[in-house]
């Protein structure tokens, strides 16, 4: 039996713990050069560096936000191409977040259609009297008097037309010919006054003062001067056409509808926020506004993606949920979050509404029905195929060996930095790509990079031959 001596032993355990440490110092290094991770790739702080430097200094400024921009793309293209590159492609990604909004709409459209549009049918008695208030397909043929009136009137021309005006209606009243008037005013010169045929007009075409009243007036009626924004009117009405309920029925109890499912779905929305007792969050305001045209939107820590930015009575809208919806209605969400502070409360509120509604089909059993869920699945899975095509990624080169993941990614990564290609699809599917995966980035080594790109391009710079004398 072999045994060591004392010195072979220590020497023996010497070199396993030198063997040992080679791969681990190999590996903390390889950490303190990362600039990201995805599902066991590295992005370092040099190849980052590499691919920035190599492209036009207008559309990759040295700077720590193009840095983090550069680097959650990479993330986004790695686990997308890694996705592409496995045997059952996109079918082992979650696509719950792709879908999700629409898995919402389809239990909301059972809730809407047994709660909300119960009972609206209108009856028959209802449609007979709502019809005849309304008028809303009368037509009339008009005359017109006009007094005008330019925009910066002053008082006492105002009441120089009105007075002009009113003696027209008491010359009418006293028997004078309205005819004869219009065909006097039609002779003016100044542009001030007007007379003549306005012709057959229906419903929305008038100013609102006289689309109010006209529809009403029965043939042969002459109005009072109406006042508008530009100035004084007498119509006549000289013929009027009222179809029967019977002719525009359906079209008309469609839109008699419409009309009650808005009053209906508002009504029952408000119900639902004021029983909540929604209400923002001291400071939400100012933390989406910031966060909105900022990289974090699409790197919020887990502390931060659970906070609350309005609660309501068994809940709250967090952080994550409104950056999820921020993500996928992009740039639309800058607009709506990133201005005035009045406007952004509303858009939350508005969140909060939505929100609520959607717990309400929930709470209420409504489910997406299995043929449903298929559909949309079916849908997410084409989302990240198109996602694939617009990055020009090819599945046949990564399964042959062709290409390796991270050369594909380089390249994707590099068409878009020469602006060849669009990462905007990315940005729909990335929620679906980062579930369930390992992710990093470390924003503190960005201004290393930031360095590095300079001096790579400043050594580039100084490696370039001397232009000749006239060129």
């Amino acid at each position: 039996m072999n045994r060591y001596s004392p010195l072979q032993a220590l020497c023996f355990v010497v070199v396993l713990v030198l063997t040992a440490c080679t791969p681990m110092r190999d590996g903390m290094e390889e950490h303190k050069n990362a600039v990201a991770r995805a599902d066991g790739y590295t992005l370092t702080i040099e190849h980052l560096a590499q691919l920035l430097a190599s492209a036009d200094a207008s559309v990759a400024p040295p700077h720590p936000n193009v840095v983090d921009a550069v680097a959650e793309l990479w993330i986004g293209y790695t686990l997308l191409t890694s996705a592409l590159a496995r045997p059952d492609t996109f079918y082992s990604v979650d696509i719950t977040p792709l879908i999700q909004f629409q898995m919402d709409q389809e239990r909301v459209w059972g809730l809407r259609r047994d709660v909300i549009l119960a009972d609206l049918e209108p009856t028959e008695e209802a449609m007979l009297e709502a019809y005849k208030a309304e008028q809303p397909y009368t037509e009339v043929e008009l005359q017109q008097l006009f007094v005008r009136l330019s925009q910066d009137a002053t008082s006492a021309q105002i009441e120089e037309a009105r007075r002009f005006a009113e003696d027209l209606r008491t010359s009418i009243e006293q028997g004078a010919d309205f005819d004869e008037l219009a065909a006097a005013l039609a002779e003016d010169t100044t542009g001030t006054v007007w007379g003549g045929e306005l012709g057959w007009v229906g419903r929305g075409r008038l100013v609102p003062e006289l689309d109010s009243l006209v529809f009403y007036m029965e043939p042969g009626t002459i109005s009072e001067a109406v006042r508008s924004p530009f100035g004084y009117h007498i119509v006549r009405v000289t013929d009027r056409e009222e179809p029967d309920l019977e002719e525009v029925r359906e079209e008309y109890r469609l839109g008699l509808m419409e009309g009650r499912v808005e009053d209906s779905e508002r009504a029952y929305i408000d119900s639902l926020f004021d029983a909540a007792r929604a209400r923002p969050v001291d400071g939400a305001v100012d933390v989406v506004k910031a966060i909105v045209n900022s990289p974090r939107l699409r790197r919020l820590s887990p502390a931060e993606q659970s906070a609350a930015l309005a609660r309501y009575r068994g809940g709250s809208l967090t952080l994550g949920e409104w950056a999820h919806w921020a993500i996928r209605h992009f740039p639309e969400s800058q607009r709506l979050f990133g201005g005035d502070s009045t406007a952004v409360v509303t858009n939350l509120i508005e969140l909060v509404r939505n929100e609520l509604l959607v717990r309400a089909a929930r709470e209420m059993g409504y489910s997406v029905s299995e043929e449903a869920f298929d559909t949309l699945q079916a849908r997410g899975y084409r989302e990240l195929t198109s996602v694939v095509t617009v990055s020009g990624l090819r599945r046949d080169k990564l399964v042959s060996g062709e290409q390796t993941i991270q050369e594909a990614v380089d390249q994707v990564l590099t068409e878009v930095l020469t602006q060849e290609r669009s990462p905007a699809p990315l940005a729909r599917a990335a929620p679906a790509l980062k579930l369930g995966h390992t992710y990093q980035v470390y924003p503190d080594r960005y201004s290393e990079v930031v360095e590095r790109m300079i001096a790579i391009r400043l050594e580039s710079l100084s490696a370039s031959p001397p232009l000749e004398p006239g060129s």
